[in-house]
């Protein structure tokens, strides 16, 4: 069974990008763009994972950590805040919440998907993996590691 990924984003491009991406590489995926949304989204989607926008119209987003972490049921489910807020005192009442990472806007789709995966304890599929077994090297061969 795929994990549940909520995106509470309201700039739409932003939103519609993160909702590809993530169903691409095989999660379910479920978008909002207010606070109120995320709250009923919640309780209603069940999420394994939500990626947080901090400006957000209907309450912002400190209104749905605050929801997200009251509820026994919701209390531990990771959340990534990706914002174009970079100010230290954010970080800092963000992190009050326990939240599982924090990323300035723009941040790079595979660096999102990689921190999603790594919060949910999931690995990779094999076909994004770059596999490279061992073999002699040959003059203009490229050494690649994983």
């Amino acid at each position: 069974m795929a994990k549940k990924i909520l995106i509470v984003e309201d700039n739409e491009d932003a939103a519609l990008a993160t909702t590809v991406q993530f169903a691409g590489a095989g999660f379910e995926v479920r978008s909002v763009s207010t606070a109120k949304d995320a709250v009923k989204a919640i309780d209603l989607f069940e999420p394994d994972l939500v990626i947080l926008d901090l400006l957000i119209p209907g309450g912002g987003g400190y209104s749905v950590l605050k929801a997200l972490r009251s509820a026994p049921h919701t209390s531990r489910v990771p959340v990534i805040v990706v914002t174009g807020l970079e100010d230290r005192e954010y970080k800092e009442r963000i992190r009050a919440f326990g939240i599982g990472a924090f990323l300035v806007k723009p941040c790079e789709p595979d660096a999102l998907i990689t921190k999603a995966r790594e919060l949910l304890d999931i690995a990779p599929k094999i076909e994004e993996r770059i596999l490279i077994k061992s073999r002699p090297r040959r003059r203009g061969d490229a050494t690649v590691q994983s």
